[in-house]
């Protein structure tokens, strides 16, 4: 009668490990919930940031509305005020959304429950993370797309428009992300006084203007690399603090 003789510890370390796939279908159900649950903690800044570039967009278009109206010499994408307020309400939810995701998690204390799951710490910040800076792009990108499409349309305005013209903005728009990384980096890391943690915040602030200058003026091929260091950068930061942290 043959009986199975179980492997010597030794030669069981020396067995190949079975090819396991690197990102396990178990975790896609997880993820699929935190993301929903970031997009219905975000829901009202979305909407709020939303409403006010639907406003902008319109005034660029030209729609007579109360309040303010673009001027009809304004040439699109130059020296244009409401492009710039695109931006920078993009900008200011960006921060004020990675603000909410980290602030607002410590206040309830959440963390616990979040990292509980069965699902690795570095995939459950990489979720929200994905989700804020997503927001972040779409709350500038549609109406800037919308705007620059308006302005290649013959008859709608008397002003010149190539679609160089408005690198600049996309290059910017490119570095709003850097905002929310900076927000929730803020609201991430610990700091005994709360002025101190918004460091991260406030050097975002500082680059972003770099980042456009370089596209308008300096080197413009050089403002993406800029946005790409920096922002991988600071997602280094925010992991190491997820890391490293104690959530208790």
């Amino acid at each position: 009668m043959l009986t199975a003789v179980a492997p010597a510890p030794d030669e069981a370390a020396r067995m190949p490990a079975v090819a396991r796939p690197r990102f396990p279908a178990r975790r896609w159900p997880m993820i699929r919930a935190i993301v929903l649950k970031e997009l219905r903690s975000l829901a009202p800044l979305a909407v709020l940031a939303g409403l006010i570039e639907l406003y902008l967009v319109c005034i660029l278009i030209g729609l007579p509305l109360p309040f303010f109206r673009r001027a009809e010499e304004t040439i699109p994408f130059v020296a244009d005020p409401y492009c710039w307020w695109v931006l920078a309400v993009a900008g200011i939810f960006g921060a004020v959304a990675g603000l909410w995701q980290t602030l607002w998690e410590s206040a309830r204390g959440t963390y616990q429950f979040l990292l509980h799951r069965p699902l690795e710490r570095h995939w459950l910040f990489a979720a929200k993370l994905a989700t804020g800076a997503l927001l972040t792009w779409l709350m500038a990108g549609v109406p800037l797309l919308l705007y620059a499409l308006w302005a290649a349309t013959p008859g709608t305005h008397a002003g010149p428009f190539e679609w160089s013209m408005s690198r600049w903005a996309w290059d910017a728009w490119l570095a709003l992300p850097l905002f929310y990384l900076g927000g929730f980096l803020s609201g991430l890391r610990s700091a005994r006084i709360f002025g101190s943690r918004l460091w991260p915040l406030a050097g975002t602030a500082v680059l972003f203007p770099i980042v456009v200058l370089l596209s308008l003026a300096w080197s413009p091929g050089l403002a993406p690399v800029v946005c790409g260091a920096a922002a991988a950068f600071t997602l280094g930061a925010i992991f190491w603090v997820a890391r490293t942290r104690d959530f208790s």
